[in-house]
């Protein structure tokens, strides 16, 4: 098989040619038709994540070795599967679900992977679909895409779930409040699109590169705002009653928004107290704020968010006696006390 390797962290992808691997137990051999390219996956050839504040999330301290073949959005092929693998469709395509743990922790008896402290993920410390053929460890991580195209199936697997699970966890919102999401990137549009499929129409989009408002728009967008700009830059939120939300999609592992170490805190935090100043423009300001961090223990590293009043910024202190709620978690909820 060929593959498209890391071998050394900030360097080019190296082409590697290595026997076609051999399903065994429970593995499921899959010949590889599409893989996404994930923004993610630029960071993580270069070896790490920028947190902020000078610091960094390495990949070799997260069970990353090289060399690794990346790709953690692939689509492909049933065509093998080892003999303790229950039965399969040979010859079907099928969506790789990637974020696999060890199998044998609480967490993953529970078939929550995504929460396994010693994480086996496709495409970071597993071998990915950067290559022809991939193999995937048990027959459920196999989803059925049918009637959907394949060159885009892949994305779901990574920025679909990761804004899906943010929207999840922003319910219960009626179709009519208003939801702001940050940002128009990728993940952003995502966002608006399942927020759509789920029946709301109320969406605003906050971001501060004005060529991206179209694409938002296209995608379903009533309203979108620059939060870096103090004026009556974009659209305007109507004045109305009731509650907004805003959801900020992250990327893997980085689940936090305002609760994140550093320089991404304090802009978080910061474009947040910015949207609510513009959102609520011409309303009663709320009388009662908390600040609240989740109670998760992979997220204890969120219980110091309370800002100081020496970072409060012009539009209100942050910390518990300020102006507003705000969850620390990957879906932030910002409600109004009319």
């Amino acid at each position: 098989m060929i593959s498209y390797d890391v071998t050394e962290w900030g360097m080019p992808l190296q082409q590697a040619i290595r026997d076609t691997p051999q399903a065994q137990g429970t593995e499921v051999l899959l010949r590889v038709k599409y893989c996404g390219v994930c923004h993610s996956d630029v960071h993580i050839r270069d070896g790490y994540f920028e947190l902020g504040g000078g610091k960094k999330f390495l990949m070799s301290q997260r069970g990353m070795k090289l060399p690794v073949t990346l790709g953690h959005e692939p689509f492909g092929t049933v065509i093998a599967a080892g003999p303790e693998a229950a039965e399969l469709p040979l010859g079907e395509d099928r969506l790789v679900y990637p974020w696999t743990g060890c199998g044998t922790c609480a967490r993953c008896l529970e078939d929550m992977d995504n929460w396994c402290s010693a994480p086996r993920y496709i495409g970071i410390q597993k071998s990915g679909g950067y290559g022809d053929h991939i193999l995937v460890p048990h027959p459920k991580y196999l989803v059925d895409a049918s009637g959907i195209d394949p060159s885009y199936a892949p994305i779901l697997a990574c920025s679909g779930l990761t804004t899906y699970s943010a929207v999840r966890k922003l319910m219960p919102c009626a179709p009519s409040d208003w939801i702001v999401i940050m940002g128009a990137g990728g993940l952003g549009l995502m966002a608006v699109a399942v927020l759509k499929a789920l029946g709301h129409e109320q969406i605003a989009v906050c971001e501060i590169q004005s060529s991206k408002w179209d694409a938002a728009r296209e995608a379903g967008a009533k309203l979108c705002v620059n939060p870096a700009e103090d004026g009556a830059n974009g659209d305007r939120l109507p004045s109305q009653r009731g509650p907004l939300c805003a959801c900020w999609p992250l990327r893997w592992r980085t689940r936090l928004v305002a609760g994140t170490p550093g320089a991404a805190r304090h802009h978080a935090s910061r474009l947040l107290r910015r949207v609510a100043a513009r959102i609520a423009r011409g309303r009663r300001t709320c009388t009662k704020w908390q600040a609240q961090t989740d109670s998760n223990p992979g997220l204890q590293h969120a219980r110091g968010f309370q800002h100081s009043r020496s970072t409060q910024g012009r539009n209100g202190d942050w910390s518990s006696g300020g102006k507003g709620w705000l969850s620390c978690r990957l879906c932030l909820s910002l409600c109004h006390c009319m």
